[in-house]
């Protein structure tokens, strides 16, 4: 007997708060939950980590990681996922997820894969 299921998609605050020139403003993560006729069967959302990045030299660099959890598992979709940022004056994202300072300021770095897409916020200063 099959169940009747459906996928419902989600929108949270996750991560660090960030202080932006207009003032405090959240981390944000999006996702997709699986419902069933006996209720939710997993949560999916897809996380940049580390989740707060301050660049502070010229020469720092940050490789982030896209990880996918769903339930109790995660998966690293780093390599499958296609990095952008707000501001590439500010900070440049490889297509492998390396970030690298260009010129003091903030900047949001996203991760998209699939459905799925997460937000972090990155502060290069000195």
């Amino acid at each position: 007997m099959r169940q009747a299921c459906s996928l419902r998609p989600i929108f949270n605050r996750a991560g660090a708060d960030y202080k932006s020139a207009a003032g405090w403003k959240p981390a944000l993560q999006w996702g997709v939950l699986l419902f069933c006729a006996g209720g939710l069967l997993s949560a999916e959302t897809l996380t940049i980590l580390p989740q707060k990045i301050t660049l502070s030299t010229p020469q720092s660099r940050q490789q982030l990681i896209a990880e996918l959890t769903s339930g109790q598992f995660q998966q690293d979709l780093t390599a499958t996922t296609q990095w952008s940022s707000s501001n590439a004056n500010i900070a440049a994202v490889s297509d492998s997820g390396l970030v690298t300072p260009v010129s003091d300021g903030e900047a949001d770095i996203t991760a998209k894969s699939g459905t799925f897409a997460a937000t972090v916020r990155v502060t290069v200063q000195g």
